[in-house]
């Protein structure tokens, strides 16, 4: 869940396993693909988090996009389950990741 949306972070809240994590991500870099009225991206998002390290998510990065606002998603999308989740890539450096709140994805 996207609680907040500023010039330079996204922050959002989501749990895995039981356990609440709050977060943010710093979004400088990557405005551009933000829609035009960032705000509006408040509430449910799809993100993905490192298994080894739930603390480690993101919602966003130049390959892949959990935001949505279908005008910030990427052209690769079209392999995700169409509520917000994306398969599998390299986005999050080690381990296996997952997307979802609480949502283990089949390799």
């Amino acid at each position: 869940m996207i609680n907040e949306v500023t010039a330079d972070a996204l922050y959002y809240a989501y749990s895995v396993g039981g356990v609440q994590y709050e977060a943010s991500q710093d979004i400088t870099a990557l405005r551009h693909l933000l829609p035009a009225a960032p705000e509006r991206l408040i509430g449910w998002s799809g993100m993905k988090y490192s298994s080894n390290n739930p603390a480690n998510s993101i919602l966003l990065c130049e390959e892949w996009s959990g935001l949505r606002d279908p005008a910030v998603r990427s052209a690769g999308s079209a392999h995700g389950d169409g509520v917000g989740h994306e398969r599998q890539d390299a986005t999050l450096a080690e381990g296996p990741v997952h997307q979802g709140v609480d949502r283990h994805v089949a390799e």
